[in-house]
């Protein structure tokens, strides 16, 4: 702007073209217009410089809460996943308990039920026995001798007790029998509730690392569209940035009028800049680009 101030005659600076200068306060004058347009030149490069600077500290900046908020979504997501994991085998767990205790109740009314039976079972049999030898005492009675029936009582005690003793082991060897069976049922249930249990886990897992492999790759494929515009948006600013820079030092070399021809440059610069930030500002806006 300062060096609007200052008009010439002619775009050189040659004494033939300009003329010889009548005396030294002319020369002097022209020496400190030349200065001061150089040092203007240097605080239009510096400003811009520094501008640029600023741009690009901003745009990292954002660039650094843009990650550090996406890594606190994904922080969050896995979270909220781990909860869910958690909650289905806690509801998994409660089934598998409740389970267990139905199967503890059945297995304790299979054994009142068997009890029962084997108890009439045993009254059954005492009944018929004590029937048995009341006929087979009266039998006797009516038709043999008292040595006779000695030798029977004795007979009918010792068949008594054989019968008992076979009897006692039908009972052991049918307990024996159903509990064997009830063990192996149970040890048959339990490793199938074991397979379906892995089984289940091994899907769950399978699917949890799916999905964060479509995460990741989402994230990355984001990321690159992020990054090619930033790189897209740097490279117009700057090229726009070096044309205004250019224009402002054609604008100073080669034309007498540089007020003039400045504030146009300017404005269009102004016009430029703005169209550029609407731009970035719509490109940051766009649902989907981050």
């Amino acid at each position: 702007m300062q060096g609007g101030r200052y008009r010439r005659t002619c775009t050189s600076t040659t004494s033939h073209d300009n003329g010889w200068f009548r005396n030294s306060d002319e020369a002097a004058e022209a020496s400190t217009k030349t200065t001061s347009r150089d040092f203007h030149r240097q605080q239009v490069l510096i400003r811009a410089q520094q501008m640029l600077e600023k741009k690009q500290y901003e745009i990292q900046k954002k660039h650094e809460e843009k990650e550090r908020m996406a890594s606190e979504t994904i922080t969050a997501v896995r979270q909220t996943k781990l909860e869910e994991v958690r909650l289905r085998n806690r509801i998994k767990e409660s089934k598998a308990q409740q389970a267990k205790n139905l199967q503890a109740i059945q297995h304790q009314i299979r054994e009142e039920k068997l009890q029962d039976e084997l108890r009439r079972l045993d009254e059954a049999s005492h009944r018929h026995q004590k029937k048995l030898l009341f006929n087979r005492f009266h039998t006797a009675h009516l038709h043999v001798s008292s040595s006779q029936r000695a030798k029977v009582n004795r007979t009918l005690r010792e068949s008594e007790i054989e019968a008992k003793r076979r009897l006692q082991e039908e009972r052991e060897q049918a307990r024996a029998k159903a509990a064997e069976e009830e063990r192996i049922a149970r040890e048959i249930d339990m490793q199938q509730r074991r397979l379906l249990y892995d089984e289940r886990a091994l899907r769950c897992l399978e699917h949890q690392q799916e999905q964060e492999r479509r995460m990741r790759e989402k994230a990355l494929e984001r990321q690159r569209a992020y990054d090619e515009r930033l790189r897209r948006l740097e490279l117009q600013k700057d090229n726009v940035k070096g044309g205004r820079i250019q224009q402002r030092m054609r604008g100073g070399q080669f034309y007498s009028n540089a007020r003039r021809r400045q504030q146009s440059v300017a404005q269009s610069d102004d016009r430029i800049g703005e169209e550029v930030s609407c731009r970035f500002f719509r490109a940051m806006t766009t649902p989907g680009y981050i």
